[in-house]
């Protein structure tokens, strides 16, 4: 049993538990940002144009996608929902990236330890086939060993990015698509 305490602390709200991926991956999770609204389907209903279909494969019960920075590196990235920025990347990955002068250093961290974190700027990401230009990027120093079988630790695929769409992340057919999140079809 986890402690919760510290999330009950950092969103200053009763948080009694986590939804993990042992239930996510039976539904297809539609989650609308905007409208505030998170769904648990069996099928994909929603009625909004399709930007990106995205596929992703578990590992360690978590959803990987595949990413390509800036034409110098291929890594993955964690699905995050929970995560505020753009993208966060480990400082094992760095030193290849074209990232610009940073814009600001920072400390973040989840509902336990803050770490320094410099945030900057990388010309494009592509995930899956999908480019998304101008993004901001956080780097964060690697911790904790490398426990996936990647070149990197994944990174996390953030809300910064997320909330600019309605997103599904469809565990059983593990792809994330991407709706546009203004245009509802007829």
């Amino acid at each position: 049993m986890q402690d919760l305490r510290p999330y009950s602390r950092k969103y200053r709200t009763g948080i009694s538990m986590i939804l993990g991926t042992d239930f996510l991956k039976r539904f297809i999770v539609h989650i609308d940002y905007e409208g505030k609204v998170v769904a648990f389907m069996k099928k994909s209903a929603t009625p909004r144009r399709l930007i990106a279909t995205i596929p992703f494969r578990l590992e360690n019960n978590l959803p990987l996608v595949e990413v390509k920075i800036s034409n110098s590196v291929e890594t993955q990235l964690i699905i995050d929902t929970g995560h505020f920025l753009e993208v966060l990347l480990y400082d094992d990955i760095s030193e290849r990236l074209q990232l610009e002068e940073p814009i600001s250093t920072r400390r973040i961290g989840g509902a336990a330890e803050a770490h320094p974190m410099k945030v900057g700027q990388i010309p494009w990401i592509e995930i899956g086939t999908y480019r998304i230009h101008s993004v901001s990027v956080g780097l964060h120093p690697l911790t904790v060993p490398n426990t996936f079988s990647t070149t990197y630790k994944p990174g996390l695929l953030g809300n910064g990015i997320l909330e600019n769409y309605v997103v599904e992340i469809d565990y059983p057919a593990s792809v994330m698509r991407l709706y546009d999140r203004g245009k509802v079809l007829q």
